[in-house]
């Protein structure tokens, strides 16, 4: 008897060790996707990104004439790395991100956007990292709200930041929005390049500051009115052992500074 009990606590002992090792296995990796058609099925519209979703770096993800959304819990990831995104209409929610972060070691990553219609950005672009990385967008429309956010900073103190490139016939970035380029604490400023062929607005922050070093480039083109608001703050600063940047603003139809709307390099 005392010998059927042994057996049994040792049975159990078994049992709960594989149970332990069961738990503690690691899950297969998640997998990766290149095209759009490994997110959503081909004739889902709109494709919707509700999780995290790691891209393969240099994934062309092609949507065709239907749109993306990509909710508050969903990600694009690509460490580093570049994605090419082909949408008629693009929609990022509020905490929604395209994470190209770099790290400290090495430089944000790039995304290239194409959307027939309107890019609305509501949550965050980051490619920052050790030199900033680049984002270019070309759309009929983009519309950044409060909480929308391209990043293409420089993280480390030598670090310079990146480079955003945005044609649009109408460009609105809303009051809360932010757009900065800055460079590292002993670095330069980025590089913005922003044209609309109709309506620009800019309520939001610009910031393509130089830490030490010189500030940034910016070149802002509207071939019909291009206001400033009040809440705008363009800048690129540059420190002590720098000099402050340039900022080239046109507009073919009329240029409106509002209120305390503010230029600075």
């Amino acid at each position: 008897r005392t010998s059927s009990m042994s057996g049994t606590k040792t049975a159990w002992r078994g049992l709960l060790l594989l149970s332990i090792l069961a738990l503690s296995a690691p899950g297969p990796a998640a997998a990766q996707v290149s095209s759009a058609d490994q997110i959503c099925a081909p004739t889902t519209d709109p494709c919707v990104v509700s999780s995290a979703t790691q891209v393969v770096s240099g994934a062309m993800l092609d949507f065709g004439d239907r749109a993306l959304v990509i909710t508050a819990s969903g990600r694009l990831i690509s460490a580093g790395g570049a994605i090419t995104i082909f949408a008629r209409q693009m929609q990022m929610d509020p905490s929604s991100q395209i994470n190209l972060r770099g790290t400290t070691s090495t430089p944000g990553g790039s995304l290239d956007a194409s959307i027939d219609q309107t890019f609305s950005l509501a949550g965050t672009v980051d490619a920052t990292g050790n030199g900033g990385g680049s984002v270019n967008v070309t759309a009929t429309r983009l519309d950044v709200d409060g909480s929308g956010r391209f990043l293409v900073n420089g993280i480390n103190a030598d670090s310079s930041g990146g480079d955003v490139d945005i044609s649009a016939d109408e460009i609105n970035f809303g009051s809360g929005s932010t757009l900065g380029l800055t460079g590292g604490a002993q670095s330069t400023g980025g590089t913005l390049t922003m044209a609309a062929t109709s309506m620009l607005t800019i309520g939001g922050v610009v910031d393509a500051s130089g830490g030490d070093a010189d500030g940034g480039l910016m070149d802002i083109e509207a071939g019909g009115l291009l206001e400033i608001s009040s809440t705008a703050l363009v800048r690129a600063n540059g420190g002590l052992s720098g000099s402050g940047g340039e900022i080239s603003i046109s507009a073919g139809d009329s240029f409106m500074g509002s209120g305390q709307g503010d230029l600075v390099m």
